[in-house]
């Protein structure tokens, strides 16, 4: 039942992520503002926000530590790097904050469903 009313949630969150990590890539991003994410970067976001949703669903909390090692291990690069701190950091916390949405959104459904 977890994952029957998760899907819809992520699939719902997911459409309306893209329209809002657009406009930050056009104020943000690097390169130039009319050119759009690749195709691989977009289903990157998803399964990483779909992975933090899911543990943090099934109540394991730590999936935060292991997304923050992740996160800050795949960041050095070479310092000529196109993609700025603040495009990075806005993105990312943008990101986890829509996997908390995801979340905050399941327990209330399960809440209403469950009376």
């Amino acid at each position: 039942m977890k994952i029957a009313i998760l899907i819809p949630i992520i699939l719902i969150g997911e459409f309306g992520a893209t329209f809002l990590f657009r406009f930050i890539h056009k104020k943000l991003g690097p390169g130039e503002a009319d050119q759009k994410p690749s195709l691989i970067t977009v289903l990157k976001g998803v399964i990483e926000r779909s992975v933090i949703t899911v543990f943090l669903v099934f109540n394991y909390p730590h999936i935060l530590i292991a997304f923050a090692a992740l996160k800050l291990g795949t960041r050095f690069q070479d310092e000529d790097t196109k993609i700025s701190n603040d495009y990075f950091l806005i993105g990312n916390l943008i990101s986890l904050g829509i996997s908390v949405l995801y979340v905050w959104l399941y327990h209330h459904t399960i809440n209403l469903l469950i009376g």
